[in-house]
Protein backbone atom coordinates (compact mmCIF):
# COMPACT_ATOMS: atom_id res chain seq x y z
CA UNK A 1 0.00 0.00 0.00
CA UNK A 2 1.14 3.32 -0.93
CA UNK A 3 0.44 6.39 1.59
CA UNK A 4 -2.32 6.75 3.98
CA UNK A 5 -4.74 4.75 2.15
CA UNK A 6 -7.43 3.08 5.29
CA UNK A 7 -8.09 -0.74 4.54
CA UNK A 8 -11.62 -1.58 4.14
CA UNK A 9 -12.84 -4.24 5.57
CA UNK A 10 -16.60 -6.35 6.13
CA UNK A 11 -17.11 -8.91 8.83
CA UNK A 12 -20.33 -11.26 8.60
CA UNK A 13 -21.49 -13.09 11.55
CA UNK A 14 -23.93 -15.26 11.18
CA UNK A 15 -26.11 -16.82 13.87
CA UNK A 16 -26.61 -20.20 14.14
CA UNK A 17 -30.03 -19.61 16.21
CA UNK A 18 -32.11 -18.26 13.04
CA UNK A 19 -29.54 -18.46 10.42
CA UNK A 20 -29.44 -14.25 10.08
CA UNK A 21 -26.23 -12.39 9.89
CA UNK A 22 -24.90 -8.68 10.83
CA UNK A 23 -22.38 -6.92 9.63
CA UNK A 24 -19.20 -4.90 11.33
CA UNK A 25 -17.81 -3.10 8.55
CA UNK A 26 -15.16 -0.13 8.91
CA UNK A 27 -11.74 1.30 7.20
CA UNK A 28 -8.04 0.53 9.39
CA UNK A 29 -5.80 3.19 9.03
CA UNK A 30 -2.52 2.54 7.01
CA UNK A 31 -0.19 2.51 10.09
CA UNK A 32 -2.50 0.01 12.34
CA UNK A 33 -2.47 -2.38 9.06
CA UNK A 34 1.13 -2.13 9.02
CA UNK A 35 0.97 -3.64 12.96
CA UNK A 36 -1.39 -5.84 12.34
CA UNK A 37 0.73 -7.63 9.41
CA UNK A 38 3.49 -7.75 11.92
CA UNK A 39 1.35 -9.42 14.49
CA UNK A 40 0.65 -12.07 11.64
CA UNK A 41 4.08 -12.68 10.95
CA UNK A 42 5.08 -13.41 14.77
CA UNK A 43 1.70 -15.38 15.13
CA UNK A 44 3.47 -17.37 12.17
CA UNK A 45 6.79 -18.02 13.50
CA UNK A 46 5.08 -18.89 17.37
CA UNK A 47 2.84 -21.26 15.20
CA UNK A 48 6.27 -23.12 14.13
CA UNK A 49 7.55 -23.61 17.41
CA UNK A 50 7.69 -27.29 19.16
CA UNK A 51 5.35 -27.04 21.89
CA UNK A 52 2.48 -25.27 19.66
CA UNK A 53 3.26 -28.38 16.88
CA UNK A 54 2.98 -31.20 19.35
CA UNK A 55 -0.10 -30.01 20.60
CA UNK A 56 0.16 -27.34 24.00
CA UNK A 57 -1.02 -29.84 26.64
CA UNK A 58 -1.06 -28.30 29.78
CA UNK A 59 -3.18 -30.69 31.98
CA UNK A 60 -2.34 -31.26 34.53
CA UNK A 61 -3.45 -33.07 38.67
CA UNK A 62 -3.24 -31.90 41.83
CA UNK A 63 -2.97 -34.38 45.37
CA UNK A 64 -2.94 -33.32 48.61
CA UNK A 65 -2.63 -29.78 50.05
CA UNK A 66 0.52 -27.80 51.67
CA UNK A 67 3.63 -29.04 51.85
CA UNK A 68 2.43 -32.48 50.78
CA UNK A 69 1.12 -31.03 47.61
CA UNK A 70 1.86 -33.59 44.51
CA UNK A 71 1.69 -32.30 41.10
CA UNK A 72 1.42 -34.37 37.97
CA UNK A 73 1.67 -33.74 34.39
CA UNK A 74 0.01 -35.57 32.08
CA UNK A 75 2.09 -34.56 29.05
CA UNK A 76 4.34 -32.16 30.81
CA UNK A 77 6.54 -29.54 27.86
CA UNK A 78 10.98 -30.39 28.00
CA UNK A 79 12.09 -26.43 29.27
CA UNK A 80 13.52 -26.46 25.70
CA UNK A 81 9.83 -26.09 24.47
CA UNK A 82 9.11 -23.43 26.93
CA UNK A 83 12.32 -21.88 26.32
CA UNK A 84 11.80 -21.43 22.65
CA UNK A 85 7.97 -20.75 22.54
CA UNK A 86 8.45 -17.83 25.07
CA UNK A 87 11.08 -16.56 22.83
CA UNK A 88 8.67 -16.10 20.45
CA UNK A 89 6.23 -14.78 22.41
CA UNK A 90 9.04 -11.82 23.02
CA UNK A 91 7.27 -9.36 20.81
CA UNK A 92 3.93 -10.31 21.41
CA UNK A 93 3.55 -10.52 25.80
CA UNK A 94 6.14 -7.49 26.73
CA UNK A 95 4.72 -4.04 27.09
CA UNK A 96 6.95 -2.06 25.31
CA UNK A 97 6.19 -3.73 21.61
CA UNK A 98 4.01 -2.09 19.43
CA UNK A 99 2.55 -5.42 19.04
CA UNK A 100 2.14 -6.26 22.58
CA UNK A 101 -1.34 -8.26 22.75
CA UNK A 102 -3.63 -6.19 24.65
CA UNK A 103 -2.46 -3.15 22.63
CA UNK A 104 -3.34 -5.13 19.66
CA UNK A 105 -7.21 -6.19 20.90
CA UNK A 106 -7.64 -2.69 21.99
CA UNK A 107 -6.78 -1.52 18.75
CA UNK A 108 -9.44 -3.67 17.08
CA UNK A 109 -12.26 -2.95 19.77
CA UNK A 110 -11.81 0.82 18.69
CA UNK A 111 -12.62 -0.46 15.17
CA UNK A 112 -15.34 -2.64 15.45
CA UNK A 113 -18.64 -1.36 16.23
CA UNK A 114 -20.38 -5.05 16.72
CA UNK A 115 -21.30 -6.10 20.35
CA UNK A 116 -20.48 -9.33 19.66
CA UNK A 117 -17.19 -9.21 18.27
CA UNK A 118 -16.04 -6.45 21.25
CA UNK A 119 -17.74 -9.01 23.78
CA UNK A 120 -15.61 -11.74 22.41
CA UNK A 121 -11.78 -9.58 22.56
CA UNK A 122 -13.15 -8.84 26.08
CA UNK A 123 -13.28 -12.79 26.86
CA UNK A 124 -9.70 -12.81 24.98
CA UNK A 125 -8.36 -10.00 26.77
CA UNK A 126 -9.30 -11.92 30.17
CA UNK A 127 -7.97 -15.03 29.19
CA UNK A 128 -4.50 -13.86 27.88
CA UNK A 129 -4.06 -11.80 31.31
CA UNK A 130 -4.60 -14.03 33.63
CA UNK A 131 -5.29 -17.72 31.59
CA UNK A 132 -8.20 -19.61 30.80
CA UNK A 133 -8.52 -21.46 34.06
CA UNK A 134 -8.80 -17.50 35.98
CA UNK A 135 -12.58 -17.29 34.62
CA UNK A 136 -14.10 -19.57 37.26
CA UNK A 137 -11.30 -20.59 39.68
CA UNK A 138 -8.00 -19.53 41.39
CA UNK A 139 -5.17 -20.96 42.68
CA UNK A 140 -2.92 -19.71 45.24
CA UNK A 141 0.48 -20.03 46.34
CA UNK A 142 1.75 -18.59 49.83
CA UNK A 143 0.79 -14.73 49.68
CA UNK A 144 0.36 -15.33 45.79
CA UNK A 145 -2.90 -15.65 43.47
CA UNK A 146 -1.16 -17.72 40.60
CA UNK A 147 -3.34 -17.21 38.09
CA UNK A 148 -2.72 -13.47 37.71
CA UNK A 149 -1.32 -11.50 35.36
CA UNK A 150 1.24 -9.82 37.66
CA UNK A 151 2.55 -13.08 38.86
CA UNK A 152 3.15 -14.26 35.46
CA UNK A 153 5.08 -11.37 34.63
CA UNK A 154 7.07 -11.82 37.70
CA UNK A 155 8.16 -15.23 36.76
CA UNK A 156 8.92 -13.90 33.59
CA UNK A 157 11.18 -11.62 34.42
CA UNK A 158 12.51 -13.10 37.67
CA UNK A 159 13.37 -16.68 35.65
CA UNK A 160 13.14 -16.89 32.37
CA UNK A 161 13.18 -13.36 30.21
CA UNK A 162 15.91 -11.44 32.39
CA UNK A 163 16.66 -13.76 35.36
CA UNK A 164 16.85 -10.89 37.23
CA UNK A 165 18.32 -12.07 40.97
CA UNK A 166 15.93 -9.57 42.88
CA UNK A 167 12.47 -10.51 41.37
CA UNK A 168 13.75 -14.13 41.93
CA UNK A 169 14.19 -13.64 45.73
CA UNK A 170 10.80 -11.89 45.78
CA UNK A 171 8.77 -14.81 43.61
CA UNK A 172 10.12 -17.38 46.02
CA UNK A 173 9.91 -15.05 49.06
CA UNK A 174 6.16 -14.75 48.08
CA UNK A 175 6.04 -18.48 47.22
CA UNK A 176 6.54 -19.88 50.77
CA UNK A 177 9.77 -21.30 49.22
CA UNK A 178 10.99 -22.59 45.84
CA UNK A 179 9.70 -22.42 42.05
CA UNK A 180 7.68 -26.10 42.70
CA UNK A 181 5.55 -27.68 40.48
CA UNK A 182 2.01 -26.20 40.93
CA UNK A 183 3.68 -22.97 39.99
CA UNK A 184 4.77 -23.89 37.18
CA UNK A 185 2.05 -25.74 35.98
CA UNK A 186 0.11 -22.68 36.34
CA UNK A 187 2.63 -19.93 34.74
CA UNK A 188 3.04 -22.84 31.80
CA UNK A 189 -1.03 -22.97 31.49
CA UNK A 190 -1.15 -19.37 30.84
CA UNK A 191 1.71 -19.56 28.26
CA UNK A 192 -0.32 -22.12 26.36
CA UNK A 193 -3.39 -19.82 27.28
CA UNK A 194 -1.74 -16.57 25.68
CA UNK A 195 -0.63 -18.72 22.65
CA UNK A 196 -4.06 -19.80 21.36
CA UNK A 197 -5.66 -16.53 22.02
CA UNK A 198 -3.16 -15.14 19.47
CA UNK A 199 -3.11 -18.24 17.28
CA UNK A 200 -6.47 -19.25 17.04
CA UNK A 201 -8.93 -16.11 18.00
CA UNK A 202 -12.65 -15.97 18.20
CA UNK A 203 -12.70 -12.69 16.54
CA UNK A 204 -11.54 -13.08 12.76
CA UNK A 205 -8.64 -10.57 12.16
CA UNK A 206 -9.71 -8.17 8.86
CA UNK A 207 -8.39 -9.69 5.32
CA UNK A 208 -6.56 -7.53 2.94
Amino acid sequence: MKGNVPLPFDITIKKLSDGSEEHCAGRIADSDWALLQQFRQYADDLRETKWVRAGLDTHFSIDGQGAETKVEFRNRPSTAFIAELLHKLRPLVLENEATHYPRMNKMLRRYFDNQYLRDRLDIERRIYQHGRFRLYAQIGAGSLPLFDAGTYLLWLNAFEYHRDAKKQRQLIRSLGGELHDLALAVFYSITADRTQVILQPGVPMPER
